[in-house]
């Protein structure tokens, strides 16, 4: 949901100090904590923003767990028998976090509307911790060098977070989430000028497979070229009809091969954005968006071999 810029609350995970700060959305910042200098991840509190994660539990229900905090290297010894994860090792960003494990033993609500590899969104009105943002287990140390703990934390899993995980599925380019096995990201097959490595990472891996994500197989990346090519050359019908109406509202504008070269091309379902027609040299100039992919410029002049004008295709 996209707001109008303005000052809105949010409060710190770690020391749960609340303060005001200018943004024009009402998700997650990554600003430091005022206070506690803490980079965690923080929460918008405005009504709006607490009414969408609400809406979001329509369909995404809250899971419901146990967050185990501990100190020092025996803590964490006796955590690391019984964790379900490989810890994540940090750093205290300030002196208050050295001093000071953020984390509350107890049940903590975690957030299924927005899915991450190796953390969770604990809900705003979780018994403990609400608001932050915690490691399936994490390990804080007072000195890299020495490999000394200071502190961590580690989340109990259920079955309902493995399972959840499991059917979840997550683009490595735009790192979106779905539980819909659409082989690849849609949202991306549809954004112009993704380059060949991109289109790799539009494979959907579940979030368990994320973290040992590689280049997609060459039969993958040939089907992921071939529709992205298929979705960049083919107008929806929507595109179609809108492309068609500035073309026939604004023919002041444009010469009769102009509006007819144009037109030609939309109604076959060929994106006009990436054309211009230069009337001294009598020609279409097309400017493909895959310049780095052969394929996407083999199927455009397939294309066009029946486009009743001159034109050329323009590489960069």
């Amino acid at each position: 949901m996209i707001a109008k810029r303005s000052a809105k609350l949010y409060r710190c995970p770690d020391c749960r100090y609340v303060f005001s700060t200018d943004t024009s959305h009402f998700f997650s910042i990554y600003d430091n904590c005022p206070q506690c200098h803490s980079n965690s991840p923080k929460r918008c509190l405005e009504p709006e923003a607490i009414a969408l994660t609400h809406r979001a539990r329509e369909s995404h229900p809250i899971i419901k767990t146990t967050v185990v905090a501990f100190a020092g290297e025996k803590g964490f010894k006796k955590a690391s028998q019984v964790a379900a994860h490989p810890f994540v090792t940090t750093l205290p960003t300030s002196e208050y976090l050295r001093q000071k494990n953020p984390v509350l033993s107890g049940e903590v609500w975690l957030e299924t509307s927005t899915l991450h590899t190796r953390s969770w969104d604990v809900a705003y009105d979780s018994p403990t911790n609400p608001g932050a943002h915690l490691y399936d287990s994490c390990q804080v140390l007072g000195n890299s060098a020495k490999n000394e703990t200071l502190y961590g934390y580690y989340l109990v899993e259920t079955d309902q977070m493995r399972r959840l995980r499991d059917i979840t599925y997550q683009c490595g380019a735009c790192f979106r989430t779905t539980q819909q096995n659409t082989i690849f990201c849609q949202s991306c097959l549809q954004t112009p000028n993704l380059s060949t490595r991109q289109l790799s990472n539009t494979v959907l891996l579940p979030l368990t497979q994320g973290h040992a994500r590689k280049n997609a197989r060459p039969d993958l990346l040939q089907k992921a070229i071939k529709r992205y090519t298929e979705k960049q050359l083919n107008l929806t019908k929507k595109e179609q009809r809108s492309q068609l109406e500035s073309l026939i509202f604004e023919p002041q504008h444009r010469s009769p091969e102009d509006y007819h070269g144009k037109r030609w091309l939309v109604e076959n379902g060929i994106n006009i954005k990436h054309c211009r027609y230069d009337a001294e040299q009598d020609t279409f100039e097309i400017t493909p968006p895959l310049p780095g992919i052969p394929e996407f410029n083999s199927v455009l002049r397939e294309r066009l071999q029946h486009f009743p004008y001159e034109y050329r295709i323009i590489s960069h």
